[in-house]
């Protein structure tokens, strides 16, 4: 039963996060489902590893502006906080663009509208275990 329904889906696109952030990758044309989730776990460890070399590098220049440094400082602890996040429960996906029929969409609504399952993907892309 699943099967069929899941064939009648292409997934487009991807959303994470809570209330305080919320990010995204969208599916490139020829890349499997399985190379887009990857891919979408990949680039969240690079977004956070950049966006942390960007608020240190901003702290460092702005020793004599204090309205920059307490804006770099705020947004650095938060970075750091998505980090610890994600080290801790992985990307939460908290929504899928999807192509589909009207049809395949009612199939899966009724198939799984009072259910939740979690799945758990092998890890090919290597997860740090700290964010240096």
């Amino acid at each position: 039963m699943t099967s069929d329904i899941v064939k009648n889906l292409k997934v487009k696109g991807f959303r994470h996060g809570n209330s305080e952030y919320s990010g995204g990758y969208r599916v490139k044309k020829e890349e499997t489902l399985i190379e887009a989730v990857e891919n979408y776990r990949s680039d969240h460890v690079r977004f956070l590893q950049r966006d942390e070399e960007n608020m240190r590098a901003m702290l460092e220049s702005s020793y004599d502006d204090t309205q920059v440094r307490d804006a770099a400082s705020a947004r650095l602890k938060s970075v750091v906080g998505r980090q610890a996040d994600y080290l801790k429960k992985g990307l939460k996906v908290i929504g899928l663009e999807v192509n589909a029929s009207s049809r395949a969409l009612m199939d899966l609504w009724n198939y799984s509208a009072y259910r939740v399952r979690t799945i758990k993907l092998k890890e090919s892309v290597p997860v740090p275990n700290k964010f240096d």
